[in-house]
């Protein structure tokens, strides 16, 4: 934990190839010697931050952004920096992306429907391409044949509910005397 906090304190002094350095040791200690993946995790994602869009090694941290977010459990995170690069994708950047968002929601993260939502918008781009058609057709089948949960979840469970006063104005303010 010491050697997690001396790298924190050393990255603002660095220059830049030199942070670059410093986060990976310490995704490396806080994977390794601390047992914290999530830590691990914005570690990487600040590496990737980091890095120029054209650089050779993007495309290793990118895999252990996926590797990390597994091993944590925070498959949003994980998946929020594959989507930074869809405004820029042409079509066929933006399928690959696609496909492989799909791949790790079916596979992995074990989110089949949100899987089947990725697909589909492959389909969206590629209709007459049997590839995603395929592998839409296979989630559905795999999704209809699942049980309807017993309860459909609401926006907001009762526990979440906040307790709500009413208040009316007159009681908020009061009248200023006329000067």
């Amino acid at each position: 934990n010491e050697l997690y906090a001396i790298y924190a304190q050393l990255l603002p002094q660095c220059d830049a190839p030199r942070q670059l350095e410093l986060l990976r040791r310490r995704a490396e200690v806080a994977e390794q010697n601390l047992a914290l993946p999530g830590r691990a995790l914005e570690d990487v994602i600040q590496q990737l931050d980091r890095t120029a869009e054209d650089s050779s090694g993007r495309a290793a941290l990118v895999a252990e952004v996926d590797r990390l977010a597994l091993a944590s459990g925070r498959f949003s995170r994980g998946l929020s920096i594959h989507f930074r690069g869809l405004p820029h994708a042409d079509a066929d950047e933006l399928r690959a992306l696609l496909e492989h968002v799909a791949g790790l929601l079916e596979g992995p993260m074990e989110r089949p429907g949100r899987a089947f939502d990725a697909w589909l918008h492959v389909l969206l781009l590629h209709p007459d391409e049997e590839g995603p058609r395929e592998a839409a057709w296979r989630l559905a089948e795999k999704l209809s044949a699942e049980p309807l949960p017993k309860r459909v979840p609401t926006l907001f469970d009762e526990d979440d509910e906040a307790e709500v006063e009413v208040v009316e104005l007159e009681d908020l303010v009061e009248a200023a005397p006329p000067s």
